[in-house]
């Protein structure tokens, strides 16, 4: 930028010289050189520019914003003055209620962007009327709750900063109970996933192939394969007949009193025929 300026400075000063021997100075205005002038004239908008230009990132400022975070417990009746047991706490969050960990980002005294936060957390305290904060009092196991006083512009971060620490916030309804009953979501029985059947390409649950396969499977392979518990039954049957077989049939002994007593009659038919 210098040389640029110099050199113009220079062009200017010759074509100066060479028309002083015709044209009388003529003064400009402050005493300056009009060589001069004419420079500045020409790189105003540069020297503008650079003055326009900030000196760092970092010089210019942002609004702080304060964040603050913690666990809410939203309940679902006016009048209730003693934390929730585990079964009640699992039955508010089913219905979009019970404990819930929330960070809010603004004006930590603005009292319409704590309200804000709150109603977007539990859409169900909009019909509620207001709502109040609640603290557990006395020992660190106590149950107990009190409600904290409201300040004039109502609650903000900044009060719950001051006066809750880092214990859970119950959240109350004030003119209104919240109905729990028709948002409650049961759960699916426990069915398992789904399998096909060999036999006959159908899809069932875990739970209801055991019951299907069977009166899916033929009969001839029913016969074929039998449970291993119905085996050992056939089993114990066939070994029980063949006992009584052998319990029934003659011993040694027998069959040769049989034999002998035979012979005697025979004896004695051939004895009266002579």
């Amino acid at each position: 930028m210098a040389d640029i300026a110099n050199i113009l400075r220079k062009l200017a000063n010759d074509v100066d010289s060479g028309s002083n021997s015709h044209v009388p100075d003529r003064p400009t205005p402050g005493g300056h050189n009009a060589v001069d002038v004419e420079v500045n004239r020409l790189f105003a908008s540069y020297g503008a520019e650079a003055s326009r230009r900030p000196l760092s990132r970092r010089s210019r400022s942002t609004r702080p914003r304060s964040s603050f975070t913690r666990v809410f417990c939203c309940l679902s009746r006016m009048t209730q003055s003693v934390a929730p047991t585990k079964f009640e706490r699992e039955e508010l969050e089913a219905t979009g209620l019970g404990e819930k960990k929330v960070t809010f980002f603004g004006d930590e005294n603005n009292a319409e962007d704590f309200k804000n936060y709150i109603l977007t957390t539990y859409p169900k305290l909009g019909d509620c009327g207001g709502f109040e904060i609640l603290k557990t009092s006395g020992m660190t196991r106590s149950r107990n709750l009190v409600v904290l006083p409201c300040p004039n512009t109502g609650y903000t971060i900044k009060a719950l900063k001051e006066n809750m620490g880092h214990a859970v916030i119950y959240i109350r309804p004030m003119q209104k109970d919240i109905e729990l009953s028709s948002s409650v979501v049961c759960e699916s029985p426990m069915l398992g996933p789904m399998e096909r059947c060999l036999t006959c390409e159908k899809q069932f649950n875990f739970n209801e192939l055991k019951v299907h396969i069977e009166s899916c499977r033929p009969r001839t392979e029913c016969s074929n394969h039998l449970p291993p518990t119905l085996e050992n039954e056939h089993l114990n049957a066939q070994t029980s007949d063949s006992d009584s077989l052998i319990n029934q049939s003659p011993t040694e002994e027998n069959t040769d009193q049989l034999f002998i007593d035979l012979t005697d009659e025979k004896t004695d038919m051939i004895a009266r025929n002579l």
